[in-house]
């Protein structure tokens, strides 16, 4: 796997038998993407992956580009951003890539609720099954009570990650449940706002944020009514 910086151009060279060369010019990549999952957080990578704008011809993404197990995610930032001077600065740690936050906000109790429920009530519909149907009690109690608590986790993990930052430069979303993602948007790509309110919403407060961009729509889930306007109104 290769990668190379020249100025506003990126290009990502990777296979074993066939070649594969990809290249994409700094203002076409829409959505910056960093994912870190504990094994990777172990080893010290990343995966990042960079989106372009969708069209016709580009049904199945093959314009995205995809780079797994790089410790290249703050020099791609540093480009992405246009901070990277040439090519010619050092790399930075991450404190010193990190802008100042103009605003923040983060996802409430409703990002757990939304990710458990569902797997919740698979195992409500299971467990029954497997008990009187398969004949097999004990293990049938076990196994969904051990797949209700991972999926428990997971949810809490989602909504500790779920929040939203906007900086001088860009709109860094993070998400993720197992593996951390941070996706960054720069601020000219954005294309409309919404906010989306659920039956739910009179009762909770809580609404989704929809970030569209030329490249597909991200959504945060569960902020405050007050925080989402607030959002909204700076970024349009």
């Amino acid at each position: 796997m290769t990668i190379n910086i020249a100025d506003s151009k990126l290009t990502f060279e990777s296979g074993l038998f066939s070649r594969y060369t990809s290249r994409i010019a700094r203002d076409k990549a829409t959505v910056l993407s960093i994912k870190q999952n504990p094994l990777e957080r172990l080893a010290q990578c990343e995966t990042i992956s960079i989106r372009q704008a969708e069209n016709v011809t580009d049904e199945k993404k093959r314009g995205d580009i995809t780079i797994y197990g790089s410790d290249l995610g703050n020099r791609i930032l540093d480009w992405w951003t246009g901070d990277d001077a040439g090519n010619k600065q050092p790399f930075r740690d991450k404190d010193s890539v990190k802008e100042s936050v103009l605003i923040t906000a983060r996802s409430g109790k409703g990002v757990f609720v939304r990710r458990f429920i569902p797997h919740l009530l698979i195992a409500v519909v299971v467990l029954p099954v497997l008990m009187f149907a398969a004949d097999i009690v004990m293990p049938a109690i076990a196994a969904c009570t051990l797949y209700v608590v991972l999926m428990a986790v997971r949810a809490v993990m989602a909504w500790r990650h779920s929040s939203i930052e906007l900086t001088d430069t860009y709109v860094l979303i993070n998400r993720g449940n197992i593996a951390c993602i941070r996706e960054y948007v720069r601020y000219p790509d954005i294309e409309s706002i919404r906010i989306r309110r659920t039956p739910f919403t009179r009762y909770t407060g809580r609404v989704s944020l929809q970030i569209a961009t030329n490249s597909g729509v991200t959504t945060v889930y569960s902020l405050t009514l007050a925080d989402a306007r607030t959002l909204r109104s700076y970024l349009v």
